[in-house]
């Protein structure tokens, strides 16, 4: 082997250890929270990923790029809502620092191909559990509460979904270790402790769901017979076609069925608080008040101009979310936007049954879709949930160059 050769191997170990440095960081700072994954970052994780594309001399991104074509329509409706937005200079901030985020989570898990990701991504998770245990160790007073364990992070449920991700990644991911199922174990532990229904009641779900898949299909992507993804695929664009246009043409009438049925104490409260929300906005749901233009604006919080703002400002101006994904979704950018993201999910899982990693791809998916019923992530920043979906969006969006590499070497 020439001489140039050996230097040129050396230098992509090296670099493609850097980079799996990098988003080994970058991951274990994303699940730690606390807004240790910040603003700088998140730009950090943007150009070194760049680099690393350069490096690589990556030619398929634009390729590639088509298939998030469904979160840039998202992205660019957001943006074009400052047209009718109450607030648009808010809009206008929001809209830029989300395309950022966009950017940085699709570039990041594009660039990630390159290096044995799963991998990376599993002992992240292992190392986001070490530092919870010792941090209950040396900080019982802080991580234990009545309602249940909430270790660093702000509620039990924080701690749950956290402790969701880690038993389902490491059960379910490819090339499952011992160590993995020695920490799936403790994080299932944790999981009971925290008390979290929520995450609880999704672990459950989707273990089972993927058990099935595993035993059926095995761990890795999914091989179709002739055609029939393509079928697969035509019958789902319709199933949701039918969905949307239903929720176009019936949006009013699905609106009163909701105020009539739908109970205050529901979800432990959340549903005097989606009702007020929808109600505020009821006038403007087809487009929406605004992206960025609902909540956190101070005395022009949208939930302060509700009947639970006036009669309770001090405990509503706390709240940063109806804690409702699709709720918030549709005050803010409408019905025409939360058609757009359902489009933009669809995409993403469609990408997803053909990867390699489809068991991680699927989970980002699926609990995005479950976690929001009850919570707000779609489009909230660097938000765990969101951020991690956007990361797969990019790795399940080209090739595997892992795979081709390992095959070509072989």
């Amino acid at each position: 082997m020439a001489v140039g050769q050996i230097i040129s191997d050396k230098n992509v170990r090296i670099v493609r250890g850097l980079h799996q440095t990098v988003f080994f960081i970058s991951l274990v700072l994303l699940f730690l929270g606390n807004a240790l994954f910040d603003k700088k970052m998140l730009l950090f994780f943007f150009l070194a990923n760049v680099g690393f594309l350069v490096f690589y001399r990556d030619r398929d991104l634009f390729k590639s790029s088509l298939n998030w074509i469904g979160l840039l329509a998202l992205i660019t409706w957001c943006a074009s809502s400052i047209l009718w937005s109450q607030f648009p200079d808010s809009t206008r901030i929001g809209a830029l620092e989300q395309a950022a985020v966009l950017l940085a989570g699709l570039i990041g898990g594009y660039a990630a191909r390159y290096i044995d990701w799963e991998l990376v991504l599993k002992n992240a998770l292992i190392a986001v559990v070490v530092v919870n245990l010792l941090y209950m160790i040396i900080r019982p007073g802080d991580a234990l509460s009545a309602y249940g364990v909430r270790s660093l992070y702000g509620t039990k449920n924080g701690f749950g979904l956290v402790n969701c991700y880690v038993v389902i990644i490491l059960l379910f991911s490819q090339s499952r270790r011992w160590i993995d199922l020695v920490f799936a174990l403790i994080a299932a532990s944790l999981l009971v402790f925290t008390q979290s229904k929520t995450a609880i009641a999704i672990t459950v779900i989707l273990s089972f769901v993927l058990s099935l898949k595993t035993y059926w299909l095995g761990v890795g992507r999914v091989n179709f017979v002739k055609d029939s993804y393509f079928i697969f695929v035509f019958f789902s664009v319709v199933l949701v076609l039918l969905s949307v246009m239903l929720l176009l043409n019936y949006s009013k009438e699905l609106l009163d069925y909701l105020f009539l049925n739908l109970a205050e104490d529901a979800f432990t409260g959340r549903g005097r608080l989606w009702i007020e929300m929808l109600r505020s906005a009821e006038h403007r749901l087809d487009f929406g008040l605004g992206y960025n233009a609902v909540w956190g604006m101070g005395d022009w919080n949208q939930v302060l101009q509700t009947s639970l703002g006036r009669n309770d400002p001090l405990w509503a101006d706390k709240l940063a979310a109806s804690d409702g994904g699709y709720v918030d979704v549709v005050v803010a950018i409408g019905f025409y936007g939360l058609v757009i993201l359902i489009f933009a999910l669809l995409q993403v899982f469609m990408n997803s049954i053909r990867s390699k990693s489809i068991n991680v791809a699927f989970f980002a998916v699926i609990i995005l879709i479950f976690h929001n019923l009850t919570e707000t992530t779609f489009l909230m920043g660097s938000n765990l949930s969101w951020f991690f979906f956007l990361i797969v969006a990019g790795v399940v969006a080209g090739r595997d160059v892992v795979r081709e590499r390992n095959e070509q070497e072989t």
